[in-house]
């Protein structure tokens, strides 16, 4: 009885494991990517500059810069606030959709940024917010696509609160505080928003 009964408890924890796996390993798997892209940079056994956005790469770094952060802090911040809304987000529409939200929102947050130098060309009163091409050296982060990951739970949980609290944030702090693209941030955000009120 007693081997029986051991065998069942082994069988329900890899049953439990597998589960788990199953539903959240694409949160996992990006955690990881992600700490693993810090560490290599870290040693410099790969070049942040090489993977990081900049005024000029129209290539693979509007994708690779969504995995690189320039201190713990930021990766730190970044992966807790992609566990906590994927978490939301993964479990309403399952891992397929999670991911398409996860990179679509972090895409359309880098090509705005690449975009953002001309558009004073075309609408001159938004002058004050853009700046020419240089406006940044490079880019980098996880945050475009993890605003598109809020944007989601926000409607999913209904919460008007949240919406209004997000939109102070991105007025008061990202528009406000020195040495963030803020352009990334608030296109990852619409991104997800709307891709979130179409499927």
């Amino acid at each position: 009885n007693n081997i029986i009964e051991v065998t069942k408890m082994r069988t329900n924890r890899w049953y439990i494991i597998k589960r788990y796996i199953k539903q959240y390993g694409a949160i996992v798997l990006l955690v990881m990517l992600n700490v693993l892209v810090y560490y290599l940079t870290s040693i410099n056994y790969i070049s942040t500059y090489s993977l990081a956005l900049t005024p000029q790469s129209y290539d693979y770094r509007i994708i690779t810069s969504m995995f690189i952060h320039f201190n713990v802090f930021h990766l730190l911040f970044n992966m807790l606030t992609l566990s906590y809304f994927g978490y939301a987000v993964r479990k309403y529409f399952g891992t397929k959709r999670f991911l398409v939200i996860y990179f679509l929102s972090g895409i359309a947050g880098n090509v705005f940024l690449l975009l953002s130098p001309f558009i004073p060309r075309y609408i001159p009163s938004l002058s004050t917010l853009f700046t020419n091409l240089e406006h940044f050296d490079y880019s980098g982060g996880a945050s475009g696509a993890i605003y598109g990951l809020w944007a989601s739970a926000i409607i999913i949980r209904r919460s008007l609160r949240g919406l209004l609290y997000a939109i102070l944030v991105m007025l008061f702090y990202d528009l406000l505080t020195p040495y963030i693209a803020w352009e990334v941030h608030i296109m990852g955000f619409l991104t997800g928003l709307i891709i979130t009120l179409t499927i």
